[in-house]
């Protein structure tokens, strides 16, 4: 009965469509940073670059048009912003996995518009009392670690002829998005939307992608 009530508090928070759709740019951006090289001239972008880009600037727009009323929400906001500011590869990992303390560890380097933003999400996390957003790309390396699959129409972790133990794991983090409606949608989106969320997820298994 517990269980029942959070998610239905959950599922009627004001800003589940700003975290969903974070949840769907983080997850694209990480699998855009993986591609391969590509030689094409500046400005144009392979098919496969382009469906990612596609997915982030859809997410973007949703969170664009939301007008947050959570600590959570405007930090999505700002963190999009933020994306904005910056063009190297490790801040954009960073920013994919709203990684605060990895700005914070040195940021005199960084240019004031920049540090007024880390600022805001600083402030942010002292407001919120669980830590500001989700981070599904390591929830998904946890749930590659259980043996979770990634499929159009479903998403589950296969039980039968495991230890206890194993399933006890693994029936812990199916709940981390059972319990969470927008965490739920968000990975049911990936799984339909998005055709190569699955590789993304053995890269960030194998180190590929850290």
């Amino acid at each position: 009965m517990e269980k029942t009530t959070t998610s239905a508090a959950v599922s009627k928070s004001p800003d589940a469509d700003i975290i969903t759709a974070w949840g769907r740019r983080s997850v694209a951006s990480a699998i855009y940073a993986a591609l391969p090289y590509s030689d094409c001239p500046e400005g144009a972008y392979t098919p496969d670059e382009q469906a990612q880009l596609d997915i982030i600037d859809e997410a973007e727009a949703v969170i664009n048009a939301a007008t947050a009323l959570t600590t959570q929400g405007v930090a999505v906001q700002v963190w999009v912003g933020l994306a904005h500011m910056l063009t190297d590869k490790e801040a954009d990992a960073a920013i994919d996995m709203m990684d605060l303390d990895w700005f914070l560890a040195d940021e005199a380097r960084f240019d004031w518009q920049v540090r007024l933003c880390l600022a805001a999400l600083r402030s942010l996390r002292e407001m919120t009392p669980a830590p500001v957003g989700w981070d599904i790309l390591d929830w998904l390396r946890r749930f590659e670690a259980v043996g979770g699959s990634l499929h159009a129409t479903s998403v589950g972790v296969q039980l039968h002829g495991r230890s206890i133990e194993e399933q006890q794991a693994a029936r812990a983090v199916l709940d981390e998005i059972e319990v969470d409606p927008a965490r739920k949608e968000t990975v049911r989106r990936l799984a339909q939307d998005n055709p190569v969320a699955a590789p993304v997820i053995e890269a960030l298994a194998s180190g590929e992608l850290k």
